[in-house]
Parts: structure tokens; sequence; C-alpha cells
């Protein structure tokens, strides 16, 4: 019996101490850059612009064409974030109607979302100027989607398309520590 509850525990300490990962089209959130970009380029991805620790790359996302950058740590490059970048809209009413179907549909997968949708004076929708208050920073729309192992985010960016940001949460931490210990070396 004893044998039995040693085996069980031991089990559990492993399973608990295996740190689990957000993913990105079924690949971890993990690992040096080079690596998770091999893995990227395997699904069909191409590096479009290297510079340090984010590497750009193109290729589609839910039939879509669209713009990658996959983000690492200053020191170690573990990856830590991957953004999503679609094409600029054409439109306010295209652009909005992008996010509120990428915001329902991981709302179907994660849940009920904080989400901020709001223009700032002296802007509203309606106005015609939708587009220019979102250049100009006077235009919220984003939705947050937290779970264990990370984060993801649904939002409207200033450059006029919708962005996705999957961010995983222990090595968002371990990047936050290299670069305040880069700054403290710098000083």
């Amino acid at each position: 019996m004893k044998k039995i509850l040693l085996v069980v525990a031991l089990f559990l300490s492993l399973s608990l101490s295996a740190q689990e990962h957000l993913e990105f089209r079924g690949i971890p959130i993990d690992g040096h850059l080079n690596s998770f970009v091999s893995k990227m380029k395997s699904i069909g991805y191409t590096v479009h612009e290297e510079d340090g620790n984010v590497v750009v790359m193109k290729g589609k996302f839910t039939n879509k064409d669209v713009l990658l950058a996959v983000i690492a740590s200053v020191k170690t490059h573990i990856v830590w974030k991957v953004s999503v970048l679609f094409d600029e809209a054409s439109s306010w009413s295209s652009l909005k109607s992008d996010y509120l179907e990428y915001k329902e549909l991981f709302t179907n997968k994660y849940g009920m979302p904080r989400s901020y949708e709001f223009f700032s004076k002296p802007y509203y929708e309606g106005d015609g100027f939708e587009l220019q208050a979102l250049r100009n920073e006077k235009c919220t729309y984003a939705s947050f989607f937290e779970n264990s192992v990370g984060y993801i985010g649904v939002r409207l960016r200033s450059s006029e398309c919708l962005g996705l940001d999957y961010e995983d949460k222990v090595n968002s931490e371990i990047s936050s520590k290299e670069k305040k210990s880069s700054a403290l070396d710098e000083i």
C-alpha cells in the first residue's frame, strides 16, 4: 500500500511540475526563438524580417493573409508572445466587423472576455471619422481573454488593422525579469 501511495504521489508531483504553455496554432509558446520559428515554418509561415529578439513572418491565419510577430526575451531568447496582424482595413465598418467576428470566435472558445469598446472626445461612432480616431488613439476596441496559461487579446490597432496577441504567462514573467535585469546592467 505504501508503494502505491508513493507512486501516486510521485506521479502527481511530476504532473504538477510540468509547466503548461499557451499555444498558437497547436504549438506551445515556449522554447528558443529559432526553434519556435522552425515550427512555424513547418506549418507554412515564411520569415519576412528579423530584428534581434523579434521575427516577423508571413502566412495564413484563419485563411487570411497575416503578418506574425514572434517575440522573445532579450537575454535567453525564450518566446513569450505571438502577435497576429491582419491587413489594413478599407473602412471602419469592415474593421469593426472583423473585430466582432474574432471576438465572438474567441468567446466561443475561451468564455466571456474583459472588453473595452469606446471612443474618446471629440470622436464618436457614426461621425465619419472613426479611422482617424483610431489613428489618433481616441478609439478603443479591445477584448482580453485570460486562462491559467496566458492571455489572448483581440484589438483594433492604430495602424487601422485587427491584431491578436497571444501571451504566455510563464514566459512573459521571464521576459519581464530579463528586461529589468538588462536595464539594471546598464545603469
